[in-house]
């Protein structure tokens, strides 16, 4: 955990870095894949969980919230592929922490339905 305090800390120290970017890379990265490697889930998830928590809350405000955008949509991606894969993972609660992280941040909660 202090880990990533330090490093979502270090990002947020200089204007040029966004600590959402991470993320972003990572998130890019897992949905490019034909199928998620189930084994790195089980290692990937829970950290993305603790980054996430780590963020403060004000990232997701003003000019970040674009990024924010993106990184909700590679995130809807994401767990659309995991759907299939639920019954394959050994612990829920990390996309659990995710989704509470991703609420917490202030108006980034935009009701949407799509079919």
């Amino acid at each position: 955990m202090q880990f990533f305090r330090s490093v979502a800390q270090a990002l947020l120290d200089f204007n040029e870095l966004n600590p959402i970017a991470p993320l972003q890379l990572l998130l890019e990265a897992l949905n490019s894949k034909k199928s998620l490697p189930g084994e790195m889930l089980s290692l990937v998830l829970p950290n993305m969980a603790c980054y996430l928590d780590c963020l403060p809350l004000e990232t997701g405000v003003g000019p970040a919230s674009i990024t924010w955008s993106a990184l909700l949509t590679q995130l809807e991606i994401l767990f659309r592929h995991l759907v299939l894969l639920l019954s394959t993972l050994d612990d829920v609660e990390p996309l659990l922490r995710i989704m509470v992280s991703v609420l917490k941040v202030p108006g980034i909660f935009v009701f949407k339905v799509s079919f």
